[in-house]
């Protein structure tokens, strides 16, 4: 995840920039909405395997490990769109008002 995190932050500004920061934020939604449901279908596929024995939970096929582990670096877009900074504009200066 921290690899693609790493790649995906130096695209999130130009991306900002080609189509603007609203539609990058809402497709990094969409990203995690689908994740979601990926994670959702992925246990409904462990427990195929699995018979009631702990064993059996802890010992998962390893192509369910493999898109556990896709899955995981997937994730890694929308956390960097989350924490980038070119999303989060710089606070112009506003003088202090005084009150009298």
């Amino acid at each position: 995840m921290q690899i693609v995190l790493g790649f995906s932050s130096f695209l999130i500004e130009p991306m900002c920039r080609k189509v603007g920061p609203r539609l990058v934020w809402v497709t990094s939604n969409f990203m995690v909405c689908i994740a979601m449901a990926a994670t959702a279908l992925i246990s409904f596929w462990s427990l195929k395997d699995y018979h009631g024995y702990v064993q059996d939970a802890i010992t998962a096929s390893t192509s369910i490990k493999a898109v556990c582990l896709v899955l995981f670096a997937f994730l890694g877009v929308p956390l960097a769109v989350s924490t980038s900074s070119a999303l989060h504009p710089t606070p112009r200066h506003v003088p202090a008002r005084i009150c009298c």
